[in-house]
């Protein structure tokens, strides 16, 4: 959940022309007056929106970020509206020239001043444009975009910004709503078979724990004592509502970890457990999974194959372990900013990595299929996975190389019908990654 930040606006006039110190902006023409007065620019309701981002980015953020590198290139992305603009830092000072004239120029804030960065930039783009036509004619929207694209570029490539009407769309899909609202998009199917449960989740919205819930008391209504095992197919599966893959891993784990968030913020931290009973009473289940499995997805396969409830079966998945809190701005607009990592319960973080299925169908693996189980590499592979270190880029690659992420096809169900019809090389398959784990605090 995004945290409300305060920001105290200062009532500031922003010179288009001064003369004098060595701390002024540099004197513009009488005749560039006229183009900003022409088209005015809002430039307090502007230094209030980035005021909020600078300020966000700077106290929320995963990794620990100097607000002066990065306004200092926020403010370089006003370049893409006006090619000849440059901004840079030149000997303590920040600078705004269009080609080889300067036409702004002012001391730097402190160290620790997201507001008087956010009130520089927006000053030294008044004095830009009353040199620039494309400038002059770029609106508030604009300028957002150029800003916070150039400065979450450089410094975190998973966070993003978004303009008020795409922050319409993007909220409606975080509640799972189809077009224009209409209502919540289904993400739970079922197939009955004489034996086999196939449940398939497609994303997860405000109702697919519950919808998985009312799937699972259907199964066992119909099936009852000849139900004998459960698919759980979440292959292409992006993601979504963390909370709602938590509560799905819930239904099927008894009191126990699930997943940990981690970050540099105290809020960013959180324990996420096990609470309620096994609904489908331990029957015998697979998840197949598959290179576009992420997120929220892997946060269920994580959890599930952690505790030895499940053996997963297919690829590598994705490895989007992260967790984006949604700063709210002034304009409408927000930052999807990333501020902690999501940990498996044997504590392995999923970003970067994803998780490794016990049964690797990757049509390039060295061991795929079954004849994989009998070449015993499986303990190791696991035993490194989970205590890979997370700076280890290398390592991680070559751990991912074991089973390169891929879609799957129509193998998976097959293998996964027949390992739920072998009770020993269903054990073979779990034992590697069995429910002797020791959950880290």
């Amino acid at each position: 959940m995004a945290r409300h930040l305060a920001v105290l606006l200062s009532a500031i006039l922003l010179a288009a022309c001064a003369e004098g110190g060595a701390d002024a902006p540099v004197s513009q023409a009488p005749a560039s007056q006229v183009l900003t007065a022409a088209n005015p620019f809002p430039a307090l309701e502007a230094e209030a929106v980035l005021a909020k981002g600078f300020q966000a980015i700077w106290e929320f953020s995963l990794e620990e970020i100097d607000v002066a590198a990065f306004a200092l290139e926020g403010a370089k992305g006003l370049g893409s509206l006006d090619p000849n603009l440059v901004a840079a830092n030149d000997k303590g000072r920040y600078v705004v020239r269009l080609g080889d004239e300067t036409v702004f120029a002012a001391p730097l804030p402190g160290p620790s001043d997201p507001r008087g960065w956010a009130r520089l930039t927006i000053e030294g783009l008044i004095a830009a444009r009353a040199k620039s036509p494309p400038l002059l004619e770029a609106d508030p929207e604009q300028v957002y975009q150029a800003v916070f694209d150039a400065a979450l570029a450089r410094f975190d490539l998973h966070s993003r910004y978004a303009g008020a009407q795409e922050t319409q769309r993007l909220k409606a899909k975080r509640d799972g709503l189809g077009e224009a609202g209409a209502g919540l998009v289904p993400t739970v199917g079922m197939v009955l078979g004489d034996q086999i449960a196939s449940i398939k989740i497609v994303g997860f919205n405000q109702q697919t724990a519950a919808n998985l819930e009312a799937k699972l008391k259907e199964a066992q209504a119909v099936l009852g004592r000849s139900w004998k095992g459960l698919i759980l197919d979440l292959r292409g599966n992006p993601g979504g509502l963390l909370e709602q893959a938590v509560k799905s891993a819930d239904l099927f784990l008894g009191p126990g970890r699930i997943a940990a968030a981690r970050g540099r913020h105290p809020l960013s931290s959180l324990n996420h457990d096990a609470a309620e009973g096994d609904l489908a009473q331990g029957i015998a289940m697979v998840v197949l999974v598959d290179g576009r499995t992420a997120s929220s997805a892997e946060v269920l396969a994580a959890a599930l194959q952690d505790r030895g409830r499940a053996v997963i079966l297919g690829s590598t998945t994705y490895g989007k372990g992260l967790v984006q809190t949604v700063i709210e701005l002034p304009n409408g607009g927000e930052i999807d900013l990333s501020w902690s990592r999501l940990l498996a319960p044997s504590g392995y973080a999923l970003q970067g990595l994803g998780v490794l299925p016990n049964v690797c169908t990757s049509a390039t693996a060295k061991h795929a299929g079954l004849a994989g189980l009998e070449s015993g590499a499986a303990g190791g592979d696991f035993a490194q996975w989970r205590t890979v270190g997370l700076g280890s880029k290398a390592a991680r690659a070559r751990l991912r190389a074991i089973c390169p992420p891929d879609s799957q096809g129509g193998e998976a169900e097959s293998l996964a019908l027949r390992l739920l019809s072998d009770r020993a090389l269903y054990a073979k398959a779990l034992a590697p990654t069995g429910a002797s784990l020791a959950l880290r605090p």
